[in-house]
């Protein structure tokens, strides 16, 4: 067995993350999964959305990359609260063919009471879905009472996507 720092072990980094095309998606891709679009199909899942004004400070959302070709990679990710705990969850159901993306958060027990913690947002009322086939990107209820909106702001380079109960 080679030793740590041996020629054997050396070169070894961390492995490049795993890309599969929005309409190749037949199941949950694994976590780290970048989700590459052609251009055509970017344009396609982003035309009914509305330009947002401001990033939300909690909640899912889905990061855009685009790329020199006129495509792009999207990845998602959880906007936390201070005195929170989230992951990213993503699945993907067959029946619908919809990539299903949400935070599962909880309270950091390990946060300081003072000042005392921000009240817990509903983070899953709304969930961010991509539907594979026709590509289009949307919001869904899960539980909100009013209307699931779905938004995209440019940030720098990328565009953010986010849903909210509003």
């Amino acid at each position: 067995m080679p030793k740590t720092g041996s020629p054997a072990s050396a070169g070894k980094g961390p492995k490049p993350p795993r890309i599969v095309n929005v309409e190749s998606i037949k199941a949950t891709p694994p976590a780290g999964t970048l989700i590459h679009f052609s251009k055509e199909q970017w344009a396609s899942a982003i035309r009914d959305i509305p330009q947002g004004k401001a990033l939300p400070k909690y909640g899912s959302r889905l990061a855009y990359y685009p790329l020199p070709d006129g495509g792009g990679a999207l990845q998602g990710d959880c906007i936390q609260n201070p005195c929170e705990i989230c992951r990213f969850r993503q699945r993907f159901d067959p029946q619908t063919m919809q990539l299903v993306f949400e935070c599962l958060c909880r309270p950091d027990p390990h946060c300081p009471e003072d000042p005392p913690p921000p009240p817990p947002p509903a983070s899953n009322v709304c969930r961010l879905v991509v539907q594979v086939n026709p590509v289009r990107i949307f919001c869904a209820s899960n539980g909100c009472n009013r209307t699931c909106r779905v938004s995209i702001v440019r940030d720098g380079q990328r565009f953010v996507i986010t849903c909210a109960c509003r």
